[in-house]
């Protein structure tokens, strides 16, 4: 008598919503994010829901009869469909900021990345330098200013802050990201009228501003992944600007740069500590799953940490993925880690 043969039991693809879009000044970015993720997924693990959030906030889940959905309309469908875990592509306010985590966290979907409170704290950048501080890492000096210190007396706030910083100075908004509204400047014959528009700029996309000492040096930046609980950093990339005196948004995205990992003619023991700090500021933070920090090499081998991104770029051009690559982990596989350290904080 012939023995049936077992067939064998394939597991469940895990249901995911691949969140991208949303009503920030990173749309399109996040965008191309969402779709590089959903081209890279792999499908033998995952039933992938593609959203895009439009820019007024509403949902579009894709699937038969797609209408735009408010946001508890949306959530309910998600939990009707047996989505359990949502990968976030969605890059600025709205994303980066902690609000989306917070009413997934309400709806009981599991996410990736950092929680509601520790992405908005990232997001902050003089909350999250006063951190940065608290742990002992360098940072640049900085000052904020205030709306209505601008409104009332732009040219007292513009002198103070050449008085303060010298003629080298980066004007950015508090809580934006991909560099939107960053200036750096170089003074020249005392004229303030270019830190008065980068000002003025710089207050267009954002409630909030700073200024800070503009540190000469090499820009580097380093991934940092949650590994069965454990943050390991990525090799660090050297970030070179063509043509541009720093990494600003058309750098990142239209080509107009060169990515080097590691970085070229740097000792072991200085690429060691960019990764030792990148860790403790993404501890520092409180941050879990992935993270990428921003930091400037000062002369003496100083580090200065500029900013740390909670939902880093996963386009092509994409730092991270980049990185990844180049530590032997394809994109699918960082996809792969990124989903299985998915949580509600």
């Amino acid at each position: 008598m012939r023995k049936r043969e077992a067939k064998k039991q394939l597991a469940p693809r895990k249901k995911i919503a691949v969140l991208m879009g949303g009503p920030s000044s990173e749309h399109e970015v996040s965008v191309q994010s969402g779709l590089n993720v959903l081209k890279h997924l792999d499908y033998k693990k995952y039933d992938a829901v593609p959203i895009l959030i439009d820019r007024k906030g509403f949902w579009l889940i894709h699937g038969p009869g797609e209408a735009p959905l408010s946001e508890p309309e949306a959530l309910l469908t998600l939990c009707k469909r047996g989505v359990d875990t949502a990968f976030l592509a969605l890059h600025g306010e709205y994303g980066e900021d902690g609000f989306v985590q917070h009413v997934l966290q309400n709806a009981g979907i599991f996410f990736t990345g950092s929680g509601s409170l520790q992405s908005a704290l990232a997001m902050n950048k003089i909350l999250a330098a006063r951190e940065f501080d608290e742990a002992g890492l360098g940072t640049p000096d900085f000052l904020e200013i205030r709306r209505k210190d601008w409104i009332k007396k732009p040219i007292e706030v513009s002198k103070s802050i050449y008085n303060t910083f010298g003629k080298h100075i980066v004007i950015k908004p508090v809580n934006r990201g991909s560099s939107m509204g960053v200036s750096v400047l170089e003074i020249k014959n005392n004229d303030l009228a270019p830190l008065e528009n980068a000002i003025q700029g710089a207050f267009s996309v954002s409630r909030s501003v700073l200024a800070q000492k503009a540190i000469k040096g090499r820009e580097v930046t380093c991934g940092v992944l949650d590994i069965k609980g454990c943050a390991e950093a990525l090799l660090p990339t050297e970030i070179i600007p063509l043509n541009k005196n720093f990494f600003d948004f058309e750098a990142k995205y239209s080509g107009k740069s060169r990515e080097v990992t590691p970085p070229e003619n740097m000792p072991l023991r200085l690429i060691k500590k960019i990764e030792d700090t990148a860790i403790r500021a993404h501890k520092a933070l409180g941050l879990r799953g992935v993270s990428r920090t921003d930091m400037i090499i000062g002369s003496g081998g100083q580090i200065y940490v500029l900013e740390v991104n909670t939902i880093p770029g996963m386009t092509e051009q994409s730092l991270l993925p980049q990185a990844s690559k180049a530590c032997g982990i394809s994109f699918t596989k960082l996809l792969d880690l990124m989903i299985e350290d998915a949580t509600f904080v």
